[in-house]
């Protein structure tokens, strides 16, 4: 059940992606939010938080490096980043975040907090009982509709450049179709 709700939690993010940035290519793991995230909650195991921490570290941390992302992606500024920079820019800081992921797990205590880590990192349904996979349920039932209602408002949080860019590349001629 618990490797169910993971695998359509990655297909909902990896939609929500690629309608937000309108670009097949974007998914989270292209922008470096899945290795930003990763980072986050390596972290948190280091420092011997619970399960809530972890996951907030993680949240925190792919909330970061998105915007590293967008940061980076400006090639002026006051200009947002074309589909092209926000793709490079993304590999570019998962590449950081795995250095970071690196660094942290040459620190950590190899009896101890290492194994946590590559553990995590591997990732598990083992111990996904249907007590524990509540709380994916809880997010992915919320998750699915708000993205179902407001899939063409997700594209209105599209950067205006990326629009300019759309709209240039259509021919007149189809433009009024």
């Amino acid at each position: 059940m618990l490797a169910l709700l993971a695998g359509g939690g990655l297909a909902l993010s990896g939609a929500a992606f690629q309608a937000l940035f309108a670009n097949p290519l974007a998914a989270p793991d292209t922008l470096g939010v899945a290795t930003g995230a990763s980072f986050g909650a390596v972290l948190a195991i280091l420092f011997g938080l619970p399960a809530a921490g972890i996951q907030m570290g993680a949240v925190l941390s792919g909330t970061a490096a998105i915007l590293l992302v967008m940061l980076v992606s400006r090639t002026r500024p006051g200009e947002s980043g074309s589909i092209l920079m926000i793709v490079l820019s993304g590999m570019v800081v998962g590449a950081l975040f795995t250095a970071f992921v690196g660094i942290v797990k040459f620190a950590a205590d190899p009896q101890d907090a290492l194994p946590s880590i590559t553990f995590w990192i591997m990732g598990s349904s083992r111990g996904g009982d249907c007590r524990r996979s509540l709380p994916a349920c809880r997010c992915l039932s919320s998750a699915l509709p708000f993205c179902c209602c407001f899939a063409g408002g997700l594209t209105f949080w599209r950067f205006p450049l990326m629009k300019r860019q759309a709209s240039a590349s259509i021919p007149k001629r189809f433009a009024g179709r």
